[in-house]
């Protein structure tokens, strides 16, 4: 079975503007309104959250402040990444890099969270060049604190990943989680991405034993996160499936496929596809071990949630992305 990702969790990307960062220039109103959507999505409602920001853009709020408007693009970008819109996710990222770069300069660190959604966006569409392009802007950027150079190590350890330079990654994941550490190991889904980073990298290595240990602190990690939502979860559950699938035990493998697409069904804001996809390669797993029967199940149900699933009423953003 195929490793689905290669991008670490970004829940982390989300904005959490807060007292003595930037409210002055963003106003206290826009200040307000990010910290209630950052409550929603860190509660797993990424979908009032999603409503909230578009509102707010759409509707002009802070127009004339560019910085609360660059702020709440990458808030929306970065749900939207969640919910594995990624073309979306992209263009709303660039925008929101276009509205913070004239407003606070080309050398500020609020940079480096929508630079850090449009990269990975990039590189799970295929877009390696231009996801270097995002990552060479954010190692531009003078960073004092461990937990902006631990976010520019790891946008690079996956970039690196990408491009078949498994050292140099391994390095960088290292690296990024030494800086973790020096930021005090914080209980948010930071952790929890580089872990699974570093595990997928070791899964694509062949190193199961280091995978497996990995991937072990990046679930702990996960489960003490109060920023994560399901689309982390059945990414783990993914690359687990992965591992013990390899492993041998096939068994326990579509015990976590089963969990990932009931998780990707439940959530109405993710890509109409994603369960669809899981499905496939659940059917390609029983086929494998000949259940041939419950695959040809299975690729149907795929296939008709591929004709029929939509979104439900997810905020159509479409005119919102393509503005300038």
């Amino acid at each position: 079975m195929k490793i689905a990702w290669i991008t670490p969790l970004l829940a982390c990307a989300l904005w959490a503007q807060g007292p003595g960062n930037r409210d002055r220039e963003v106003g206290s109103a826009c200040a307000d309104l990010n910290r209630r959507v950052i409550e929603q999505a860190a509660g797993g409602h990424l979908a009032e959250a999603e409503t909230a920001l578009a509102d707010a853009v759409e509707n002009g709020a802070n127009r004339h402040e560019p910085a609360c408007r660059g702020l709440l693009l990458n808030n929306l970008a970065t749900i939207l990444y969640l919910s594995g819109r990624l073309a979306e996710a992209e263009a709303i990222a660039a925008r929101s890099v276009s509205a913070l770069e004239p407003a606070l300069g080309p050398d500020a660190t609020e940079l480096l969270r929508p630079l850090r959604v449009l990269a990975s966006a990039r590189l799970e569409q295929g877009k390696v060049g231009k996801a270097r392009e995002a990552l060479t802007k954010m190692r531009r950027i003078p960073l004092e604190r461990a937990e902006d150079r631990m976010l520019v190590r790891g946008a690079a350890a996956v970039l690196f990943q990408a491009e078949g330079r498994f050292t140099e990654s391994e390095s960088e994941f290292q690296s990024a989680l030494i800086e973790w550490e020096r930021a005090g190991n914080p209980a948010g889904a930071e952790g929890a991405s580089l872990f699974a980073g570093l595990a997928s990298l070791y899964l694509a290595a062949e190193r199961l034993d280091d995978a497996g240990r990995v991937l072990d602190r990046a679930l702990a990690a996960l489960a003490a996160a109060a920023n994560s939502v399901p689309m982390d979860r059945i990414r783990l559950l993914q690359l687990r499936a992965t591992l013990i699938l390899r492993k041998g035990n096939w068994l326990q493998a579509k015990g976590d496929l089963e969990q990932a697409i009931a998780l990707a069904r439940s959530e109405p804001r993710s890509d109409p596809d994603l369960p669809a996809s899981l499905m496939t390669a659940y059917a390609q797993l029983l086929r494998k071990y000949h259940r041939a029967g419950e695959a040809r199940r299975i690729e149907q149900s795929a296939r008709a949630l591929r004709q029929h699933l939509t979104t439900g009423k997810t905020v159509d953003v479409t005119e919102l992305r393509n503005r300038k």
